[in-house]
């Protein structure tokens, strides 16, 4: 085993085949692994690249958002063979980067959302405290959330969090979710009426059960940090349902915050215009042209709009080439007035 490369064992720090890594033999594995007489999982490779990464330093080539997961005191609770089939997926290294790139955004919502309150109490510093940031109250709503791997996360690092999936595929296989009790799953079309109306009413409903069973609001400098934050996550939404999320959070007023990484481009015959046309006279890339028109659909005159790129979530394709669609946008309200004319924001029907 000395003669093994110091990244042997990592799949994604060579080039070699993800199989040849699955037919390793229990030797070159770690004493956990062999202890278990099992082949490693993609669990196994991923805590042993961040392990690796560890130990050479921190540099160019670490990912924080593997460091820390890797190093979160709840990652062996998704050894339980309820997430057998999620933990073993060929693509867990890009879920996870992605599933804590939306964390990052949500953490970031929150500190500038107590920032912009003014506290009554002299206990600033526990607005400064990521452990205060991740007990923030949460309602999320998981656009096109397929089984939930990026909910399973949250749900462990925002411990006060509600989650609700939703996904219109009926036939996904979702067990693991009887061990999760505050993540539930909802099973529609993102593009129906009738969703809007649930998730209304479903947020409306969830900040009156919150307010009338407030009791830590006395703990914290400002009463509003307690209050219930509703927010609505869409990662790697393809195509049109970009610009559907978007018209969730223009309508819906009880969202308070939209984290959007939009995926694929429409169709042609879906759209307006030729994305791929528009960018190729602006010299642009496509992706970012797409990501661009997203974001102008938001209703800017209510609504505080970031949009930025995340270094820390790419992939490449077999040929190993760059494939990074990694830009967020970030929207948050404003007021709950117009700027412009005073009047209240127009809401949904219930």
């Amino acid at each position: 085993m000395s003669n093994i490369g110091s990244r042997a064992l990592c799949p994604w720090g060579t080039g070699g085949d993800w199989k040849t890594f699955q037919k390793l033999p229990g030797s070159y594995r770690s004493s956990e692994a062999r202890g278990r007489g099992k082949k490693w999982n993609s669990l196994d490779f991923l805590l042993d690249h961040a392990r690796r990464e560890r130990q050479d330093g921190v540099g160019p080539s670490t990912n924080p958002y593997l460091q820390e997961f890797a190093s979160s005191t709840w990652v062996n609770k998704l050894r339980h063979p309820a997430f057998k089939n999620m933990v073993n997926n060929k693509k867990l290294k890009k879920e996870v980067r992605e599933a804590y790139a939306a964390i990052r955004q949500i953490r970031r919502f929150i500190r500038h959302k107590r920032a912009r309150s003014k506290p009554l109490k002299d206990k600033g510093e526990v607005a400064c405290t990521a452990k205060s940031i991740d007990a923030q109250n949460l309602l999320i709503f998981d656009l096109c959330s397929g089984k939930g791997f990026t909910a399973s996360i949250m749900t462990h690092v925002f411990p006060n969090a509600k989650i609700l999936m939703i996904d219109k595929d009926c036939k996904m296989k979702l067990t693991h979710l009887s061990i999760l009790p505050k993540v539930k799953f909802k099973y529609a079309d993102v593009h129906s009426d009738c969703l809007a109306q649930w998730i209304a009413r479903s947020a409306l409903n969830e900040k009156k059960n919150s307010a009338a069973n407030d009791t830590k609001a006395e703990n914290y400098p400002c009463p509003e940090w307690n209050k219930l934050v509703v927010v609505l996550l869409g990662i790697h939404l393809c195509g049109t349902l970009s610009t559907t999320a978007v018209r969730l959070f223009n309508e819906i007023v009880e969202i308070d915050c939209m984290v959007l990484c939009p995926c694929c481009m429409p169709r042609k015959n879906r759209d307006d215009c030729d994305v791929r046309a528009r960018a190729r006279a602006l010299g642009k890339e496509p992706y970012e042209v797409w990501c661009w028109s997203v974001y102008n659909h938001i209703d800017h005159r209510t609504n505080l709009v970031d949009l930025s790129r995340d270094p820390f979530v790419a992939s490449h394709k077999k040929s190993g080439a760059a494939h990074a669609k990694n830009i967020f946008i970030r929207a948050t309200r404003r007021s709950q007035q117009n700027v412009e004319t005073g009047k209240p924001v127009a809401k949904i029907k219930i």
